[in-house]
């Protein structure tokens, strides 16, 4: 979903397979890579010529994991401790990773939710984020997608 604001920025949604594993006791999730995802788009995870990639500064001050990004009749149902940064990905990439990916387990829905992730039940996230320089990506003369060289998140 790209939302168009009246800036010029882009309020998106991009669904990622998610890899979750277990490093102590603790989970860590890689939420996105710099890979072509379903709609032919790239989000860059870290700065380059053209923008600083993931802003995460306000996402860390207040981290907001939401069930299908819904932010209305379902409260955050991530732990306080979350925290997003960007890191490398197995094969060298950049990617964006949420370390720790905690729930607030207090909450019957988010120990569900948790307890999905671990068993590997599920194994998606989705970011929403406001993409504030991104550019139309070709593949020769062909329209192939959006390439994203900042956006900030807003949840996960």
């Amino acid at each position: 979903m790209q939302i168009e604001l009246i800036d010029g920025s882009v309020l998106v949604d991009k669904h990622f397979a998610a890899d979750v594993v277990q490093v102590e006791k603790r989970m860590v999730a890689m939420i996105s890579s710099e890979g072509v995802d379903t709609d032919g788009d790239v989000m860059h995870a870290g700065r380059t010529k053209n923008g600083a990639g993931w802003l995460l500064d306000t996402y860390n001050r207040n981290p907001i994991i939401t069930w299908s990004h819904d932010r209305i009749s379902r409260p955050n149902i991530g732990s306080a401790d979350v925290r997003a940064r960007v890191g490398k990905t197995d094969d060298g990439q950049r990617g964006l990773f949420l370390d720790p990916f905690s729930f607030d387990m207090p909450d019957p829905f988010a120990a569900e939710i948790a307890g999905k992730y671990e068993r590997k039940v599920l194994k998606q996230t989705s970011v929403g984020a406001v993409a504030t320089k991104f550019d139309i990506r070709r593949e020769g003369d062909i329209v192939a997608g959006r390439e994203y060289f900042e956006q900030r998140l807003i949840e996960v």
